[in-house]
């Protein structure tokens, strides 16, 4: 994952399982999975490893038992918005090493408090039972138990696949529930990636979805982009297609604040290159404590002006039995 100084889920307020947990078995993921060039069968080939696709050929690799499941169309969407790395080639000090692992241990998490986010996504969970199938789009690192894949466009720990959102690997209706939280606005099309969330979700499907209003900009670690930021009214226009089950504020006012005040406090001291990543992460100490606020601000009715971001809660319709002819 990123660095403390520029991590995508930062201050989600989720405690994942213990990291030691194991990505789903590869059969189980079979049964799910799809072409995402054609949207054909596929079928595990053992001796290569890989997965082919029976309608079009392709093939995709398995490394250390995950399937790369990435079209070329896929690499190259993502590599359009690709930002370059400031840092990439600079020599790193032993000193910056070991400042890393300060940070690391002395912490106190990102701007953003939310600590009602993981209670959802855990209801969410027990509410789909032991037997669903459920996929964490964007995962990262996180594992949430032996029901729900991990899909990332890179190999994480736990990522049970790797792909691309706007091509989601999965067969028409194959999932229980989605969980997608601080994903959106790192992806090229967010239509086209809520279309195939809507896609693989069965008839009375859940999705989580939770993205960013007022926060600074974060490129995404694997694909190292960041393009979009949602109003309330914007992530209820984006998921349209999905009835409402539930929605609100994910991060108030304070963390709105604590966020840019980190950045402000760091830029005006240090321009660019990994002085700033310092000045951040001791921005970050001093100001930490303001996200705390929110248990009191994040229920003031005005709260959607200027909150860190915003979730939503919502069931793919179940259709009658005259619009499925």
């Amino acid at each position: 994952m990123e660095s403390d100084m520029q991590h995508v889920r930062e201050g989600s307020g989720i405690a994942p399982d213990d990291a030691q947990a194991p990505s789903a078995p590869l059969d189980r993921l079979l049964l799910l999975l799809a072409c995402p060039a054609c949207r054909g069968r596929v079928r595990l080939e053992s001796a290569m490893p890989a997965i082919v696709c029976d309608a079009c050929g392709v093939e995709y690799a398995i490394v250390d038992g995950v399937p790369i499941m990435v079209t070329i169309s896929s690499q190259a969407l993502l590599d359009s918005g690709r930002e370059a790395d400031a840092t990439a080639g600079l020599p790193r000090h032993w000193w910056s090493v070991w400042f890393g692992r300060i940070v690391r241990a002395t912490s106190f998490g990102g701007p953003t408090y939310d600590p009602g986010q993981e209670k959802r996504i855990r209801a969410l969970i027990r509410e789909l039972g032991e037997g669903a199938n459920i996929l964490d789009l964007g995962s990262g690192g996180r594992c949430w138990g032996s029901t729900v894949f991990g899909m990332d466009v890179d190999r994480f720990p736990h990522v049970s696949v790797v792909g691309d959102g706007h091509r989601l690997p999965f067969a028409d209706g194959v999932l229980d529930g989605i969980i997608c939280t601080g994903v959106l606005e790192h992806v090229n099309d967010a239509d086209a990636v809520t279309r195939e969330i809507l896609r693989v979700l069965r008839s009375g499907g859940i999705a989580y979805v939770a993205v960013p209003f007022m926060q600074g900009y974060h490129p995404a670690s694997g694909t190292h982009q960041d393009f979009r930021r949602l109003t309330h009214i914007g992530l209820q226009h984006l998921l349209c297609a999905f009835e409402q089950v539930d929605f609100g504020v994910s991060g108030g006012p304070s963390s709105s604040l604590a966020w840019i005040l980190r950045e402000y406090l760091a830029m005006l001291f240090v321009g660019s290159g990994r002085l700033y990543q310092i000045a951040y992460v001791v921005s970050g100490w001093l100001t930490s404590w303001i996200k705390y606020l929110d248990w009191v601000l994040v229920h003031r009715t005005a709260a959607h002006r200027i909150a860190c971001g915003f979730y939503l809660l919502g069931r793919k319709p179940v259709l009658a039995p005259r619009d499925r002819a």
